[in-house]
């Protein structure tokens, strides 16, 4: 192969690595995920690597209550952020360390009609936040240039606020204090460097959590504190990439997430999950880079995400979705610039929840999303220049 393919292809490579608008997810569909836990710094080129990035959410939905009051908008806008840093320690050891926000949730109801809790069809009133912060450190073995090993701890922050309405009483939050948890990551992958080609199998561990809650209602006259224990789920996500000539990637993703053992339980409803998930989560990505010139990439993305068949609730009103993505990188000096977008397509569920203390009788209606984010990656020692020798 030339000196002018190989460059072509590497450029393209890296571009594929972390699409920012095939990485990045709105907290609506997806079972409370923003996104596949990021493991892609590891395989980064450079000596010493490092990247930030970030993204906006902006998601739309609607539905209505059994009275007929309209509600929207009860997804908040909402924002990601992460950064990495890669450094290879020898010619075929390296590490990584990795944060990200891979679960989150930001859902308040209140534009239906009426004061809040003057109408008990109504959600009004009704929020969660959910904030999950990870810290993940990653080392890579690699045996030769066709085949490694990874893995690595993960430390996991969490923290969530609940609020109803109406039950078990009016005016009733619950808040959690900040829980550490951990888990871990391990994955292999196979490399053909000749043609920059590349498989990898991740698998994520389940994190437990186990919260302190104090719940408060009827303005302040309801107080209680208590436990709850769950995990953020396990998962397993395959990426590969392929060239299909000088100037053009395939790249994809099929991912994998085991939500069985993960509900939202408060002290005072002990055998009655506000949120609960029985199954799990499936979907897929399909992409195309293409090379425009040495510096300049273009890729555009599909993603499916499959229905699972959970319950309606209030904090769960989609299942499945469909989303398309594009994004930019460009590559200055050294550095490199990915500017994205993702369009979200999200199968609404019309059934009536399943909720405190029976359904509702609300309709959800459009469930949309747009994500716009950027990544910034730079390469602070070149290539075979590795830190110890």
């Amino acid at each position: 192969m030339t000196r002018s393919v190989s460059t072509s292809l590497r450029v393209l490579a890296v571009a594929t690595a972390t699409m920012l608008a095939g990485s990045t997810t709105a907290a609506l569909a997806g079972k409370l995920e923003r996104g596949y836990r990021n493991v892609s710094p590891i395989f980064e080129p450079g000596a010493v690597y490092g990247e930030i990035s970030g993204a906006f959410i902006f998601p739309e939905a609607s539905g209505s209550d059994s009275l007929g009051n309209d509600f929207g908008d009860f997804y908040q806008r909402d924002t990601d952020v992460g950064a990495a840093i890669k450094v290879d320690l020898t010619k075929n050891l390296s590490t990584a360390f990795i944060f990200d926000e891979p679960f989150g949730a930001d859902i308040k109801y209140d534009e239906a009609g009426g004061p809040i809790g003057a109408n008990p069809a109504s959600p009004d009133g009704t929020f969660a936040n959910l904030t999950v912060l990870s810290f993940t450190s990653i080392t890579r073995y690699k045996f030769n240039d066709n085949f490694s090993i990874y893995g690595g701890p993960r430390a996991q922050r969490a923290e969530f606020t609940v609020g109803l309405p109406f039950f078990p009483a009016a005016g009733y939050v619950a808040d959690s204090n900040a829980d550490w948890g951990f888990g871990w990551v391990a994955g292999m992958a196979v490399e053909i460097p000749k043609f920059k080609a590349r498989a990898s199998l991740t698998y994520h561990s389940e994190v437990q959590h186990e919260w302190r809650i104090r719940e408060t209602a009827l303005g302040g006259l309801f107080t209680n504190e208590g436990r709850f224990s769950n995990q953020t789920p396990q998962g397993v996500d395959f990426d590969f990439r392929f060239p299909v000539s000088q100037t053009t990637l395939i790249y994809g993703n099929i991912h994998w997430a085991d939500f069985s053992e993960t509900a939202l339980i408060v002290p005072s409803l002990p055998t009655t999950p506000i949120l609960e998930y029985n199954g799990d989560n499936w979907a897929a990505t399909i992409g195309v880079a293409q090379r425009i010139r040495k510096d300049w990439v273009l890729a555009a993305d599909l993603t499916y995400e499959w229905e699972s068949g959970e319950d309606t609730t209030p904090f769960r009103t989609a299942d499945g979705e469909f989303s398309i993505g594009v994004a930019s990188r460009h590559e200055y000096q050294g550095a490199a610039l990915t500017i994205g977008a993702k369009y979200k397509f999200i199968e609404e569920n019309d059934a009536n929840p399943a909720f405190l203390p029976g359904p509702l009788g609300l309709s959800y209606g459009d469930h949309n999303a747009l994500i716009i984010g950027a990544k910034v990656g730079f390469n602070l020692l070149p290539s075979g220049e590795v830190p110890l020798k």
